[in-house]
Protein backbone atom coordinates (compact mmCIF):
# COMPACT_ATOMS: atom_id res chain seq x y z
CA UNK A 1 0.00 0.00 0.00
CA UNK A 2 2.81 2.40 0.85
CA UNK A 3 4.57 1.53 -2.42
CA UNK A 4 1.38 2.38 -4.31
CA UNK A 5 1.08 5.70 -2.46
CA UNK A 6 4.72 6.57 -3.18
CA UNK A 7 4.31 5.58 -6.82
CA UNK A 8 1.16 7.69 -7.14
CA UNK A 9 2.77 10.71 -5.49
CA UNK A 10 5.86 10.32 -7.70
CA UNK A 11 3.66 10.15 -10.77
CA UNK A 12 1.79 13.31 -9.73
CA UNK A 13 5.04 15.10 -8.96
CA UNK A 14 6.66 14.11 -12.26
CA UNK A 15 3.67 14.31 -14.58
CA UNK A 16 1.14 16.42 -12.70
CA UNK A 17 1.60 19.38 -15.02
CA UNK A 18 1.62 17.35 -18.20
CA UNK A 19 -1.01 19.60 -19.82
CA UNK A 20 1.08 22.69 -19.19
CA UNK A 21 3.32 23.79 -22.04
CA UNK A 22 6.87 23.87 -20.67
CA UNK A 23 7.83 26.57 -23.16
CA UNK A 24 6.59 30.10 -22.64
CA UNK A 25 3.65 30.86 -24.88
CA UNK A 26 3.01 34.34 -26.12
CA UNK A 27 -0.21 35.26 -24.39
CA UNK A 28 -2.79 37.50 -25.94
CA UNK A 29 -2.38 40.98 -24.58
CA UNK A 30 -5.21 42.21 -22.42
CA UNK A 31 -6.74 45.34 -23.86
CA UNK A 32 -6.43 48.37 -21.61
CA UNK A 33 -9.43 50.61 -22.23
CA UNK A 34 -7.60 53.54 -20.61
CA UNK A 35 -5.46 53.77 -23.79
CA UNK A 36 -8.53 55.27 -25.48
CA UNK A 37 -9.77 58.83 -25.23
CA UNK A 38 -12.75 59.46 -22.96
CA UNK A 39 -15.02 59.42 -26.02
CA UNK A 40 -13.31 56.23 -27.21
CA UNK A 41 -13.87 54.58 -23.83
CA UNK A 42 -17.58 55.44 -23.97
CA UNK A 43 -17.84 54.12 -27.54
CA UNK A 44 -15.97 50.94 -26.59
CA UNK A 45 -18.35 50.29 -23.69
CA UNK A 46 -21.43 50.92 -25.82
CA UNK A 47 -20.30 48.53 -28.57
CA UNK A 48 -19.03 45.90 -26.15
CA UNK A 49 -22.45 45.74 -24.50
CA UNK A 50 -24.65 46.34 -27.57
CA UNK A 51 -27.99 44.56 -27.23
CA UNK A 52 -28.87 44.66 -30.92
CA UNK A 53 -27.14 45.07 -34.26
CA UNK A 54 -28.29 48.29 -35.86
CA UNK A 55 -28.29 49.43 -39.45
CA UNK A 56 -26.95 52.93 -40.14
CA UNK A 57 -30.33 54.62 -39.61
CA UNK A 58 -32.96 53.52 -37.13
CA UNK A 59 -36.38 54.45 -35.86
CA UNK A 60 -39.36 55.98 -37.63
CA UNK A 61 -37.42 59.19 -38.23
CA UNK A 62 -34.44 57.30 -39.68
CA UNK A 63 -31.91 58.92 -37.37
CA UNK A 64 -28.27 57.90 -37.38
CA UNK A 65 -27.73 54.96 -35.03
CA UNK A 66 -25.75 55.85 -31.94
CA UNK A 67 -23.91 52.53 -32.42
CA UNK A 68 -22.66 53.73 -35.82
CA UNK A 69 -21.47 56.95 -34.23
CA UNK A 70 -19.72 54.85 -31.56
CA UNK A 71 -18.22 52.62 -34.26
CA UNK A 72 -16.70 55.64 -36.01
CA UNK A 73 -15.47 57.19 -32.79
CA UNK A 74 -13.62 53.97 -32.04
CA UNK A 75 -12.37 53.59 -35.62
CA UNK A 76 -10.58 56.94 -35.31
CA UNK A 77 -8.75 55.93 -32.12
CA UNK A 78 -5.03 55.19 -32.17
CA UNK A 79 -5.69 51.75 -30.60
CA UNK A 80 -8.78 50.98 -32.69
CA UNK A 81 -7.46 47.57 -33.78
CA UNK A 82 -6.91 46.32 -30.24
CA UNK A 83 -10.25 47.77 -29.13
CA UNK A 84 -12.23 46.08 -31.93
CA UNK A 85 -10.42 42.78 -31.32
CA UNK A 86 -11.28 43.01 -27.63
CA UNK A 87 -14.95 43.62 -28.47
CA UNK A 88 -14.84 40.67 -30.85
CA UNK A 89 -13.52 38.49 -28.04
CA UNK A 90 -15.52 39.75 -25.05
CA UNK A 91 -18.59 41.50 -26.43
CA UNK A 92 -22.23 40.51 -26.66
CA UNK A 93 -23.09 38.83 -29.95
CA UNK A 94 -24.22 42.20 -31.34
CA UNK A 95 -21.00 43.74 -30.03
CA UNK A 96 -18.98 41.02 -31.74
CA UNK A 97 -20.55 41.98 -35.06
CA UNK A 98 -19.40 45.59 -34.57
CA UNK A 99 -15.95 44.33 -33.57
CA UNK A 100 -15.80 42.19 -36.70
CA UNK A 101 -16.86 45.18 -38.82
CA UNK A 102 -14.08 47.25 -37.25
CA UNK A 103 -11.28 44.80 -37.97
CA UNK A 104 -12.44 44.78 -41.59
CA UNK A 105 -10.47 48.05 -41.72
CA UNK A 106 -7.84 47.65 -39.02
CA UNK A 107 -6.59 44.10 -39.73
CA UNK A 108 -8.18 42.67 -42.87
CA UNK A 109 -6.24 39.39 -42.86
CA UNK A 110 -7.38 38.70 -39.28
CA UNK A 111 -10.88 39.76 -40.32
CA UNK A 112 -11.03 37.01 -42.96
CA UNK A 113 -10.17 34.35 -40.38
CA UNK A 114 -12.59 35.68 -37.78
CA UNK A 115 -15.47 36.05 -40.26
CA UNK A 116 -15.32 32.34 -41.04
CA UNK A 117 -16.19 31.55 -37.40
CA UNK A 118 -19.64 33.00 -38.00
CA UNK A 119 -20.34 31.37 -41.38
CA UNK A 120 -22.40 28.48 -40.03
CA UNK A 121 -23.45 29.99 -36.74
CA UNK A 122 -26.94 29.10 -35.63
CA UNK A 123 -26.98 31.98 -33.14
CA UNK A 124 -29.47 34.78 -33.58
CA UNK A 125 -29.19 38.46 -32.78
CA UNK A 126 -31.74 41.22 -32.55
CA UNK A 127 -31.41 43.56 -35.54
CA UNK A 128 -32.85 47.02 -36.04
CA UNK A 129 -33.07 48.39 -39.58
CA UNK A 130 -35.04 51.59 -39.92
CA UNK A 131 -38.13 50.90 -37.84
CA UNK A 132 -38.06 47.15 -38.46
CA UNK A 133 -36.80 45.01 -35.61
CA UNK A 134 -36.45 41.27 -35.43
CA UNK A 135 -34.31 38.28 -34.68
CA UNK A 136 -31.85 37.39 -37.46
CA UNK A 137 -29.28 34.63 -37.83
CA UNK A 138 -25.77 35.92 -37.18
CA UNK A 139 -24.52 33.88 -40.16
CA UNK A 140 -26.86 35.83 -42.47
CA UNK A 141 -25.57 39.20 -41.21
CA UNK A 142 -21.97 38.09 -41.68
CA UNK A 143 -22.37 36.01 -44.87
CA UNK A 144 -25.56 36.75 -46.77
CA UNK A 145 -26.56 33.95 -49.11
CA UNK A 146 -28.63 36.27 -51.30
CA UNK A 147 -27.63 36.74 -54.93
CA UNK A 148 -27.44 40.52 -54.83
CA UNK A 149 -24.85 40.97 -52.07
CA UNK A 150 -22.78 44.15 -52.26
CA UNK A 151 -19.09 43.28 -52.58
CA UNK A 152 -16.89 46.11 -51.33
CA UNK A 153 -13.16 45.74 -50.74
CA UNK A 154 -11.48 47.17 -47.64
CA UNK A 155 -9.99 49.96 -49.78
CA UNK A 156 -13.21 50.86 -51.60
CA UNK A 157 -15.85 53.27 -50.37
CA UNK A 158 -19.55 52.64 -50.39
CA UNK A 159 -19.95 55.87 -52.35
CA UNK A 160 -17.97 54.31 -55.22
CA UNK A 161 -20.07 51.16 -54.96
CA UNK A 162 -23.30 53.21 -55.07
CA UNK A 163 -22.08 55.14 -58.10
CA UNK A 164 -21.23 51.97 -60.05
CA UNK A 165 -24.22 49.83 -58.92
CA UNK A 166 -27.69 51.19 -59.54
CA UNK A 167 -29.48 47.91 -58.78
CA UNK A 168 -30.77 46.88 -55.38
CA UNK A 169 -28.40 44.97 -53.15
CA UNK A 170 -28.07 43.37 -49.74
CA UNK A 171 -25.36 44.19 -47.22
CA UNK A 172 -23.39 41.79 -45.07
CA UNK A 173 -20.18 42.08 -43.08
CA UNK A 174 -17.94 39.56 -44.89
CA UNK A 175 -18.28 41.26 -48.25
CA UNK A 176 -17.70 44.71 -46.75
CA UNK A 177 -21.18 46.19 -47.07
CA UNK A 178 -21.91 46.94 -43.42
CA UNK A 179 -18.35 48.04 -42.56
CA UNK A 180 -18.28 50.41 -45.57
CA UNK A 181 -21.73 51.77 -44.76
CA UNK A 182 -20.80 52.35 -41.12
CA UNK A 183 -17.56 54.10 -42.06
CA UNK A 184 -19.37 56.29 -44.61
CA UNK A 185 -21.57 57.76 -41.89
CA UNK A 186 -18.51 58.60 -39.80
CA UNK A 187 -17.64 61.28 -42.32
CA UNK A 188 -20.81 63.20 -41.60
Amino acid sequence: MIKLLILTLSFIFLFGNIDDDPLPVESEAIFDVSTLSVEGQDAYGALLNARQFEDSHVGFAGTLSTKIADFNTLLKEKNADAAFKSILKKGTIAGQLYGLSGIFFTDHSHFKTEALRYAESGMKVEKLSGCLAGSVRVSEIVFSKRENVAIISSGETIEKFWKNNKKTYVLDIAHGGYPALFKHYGKK
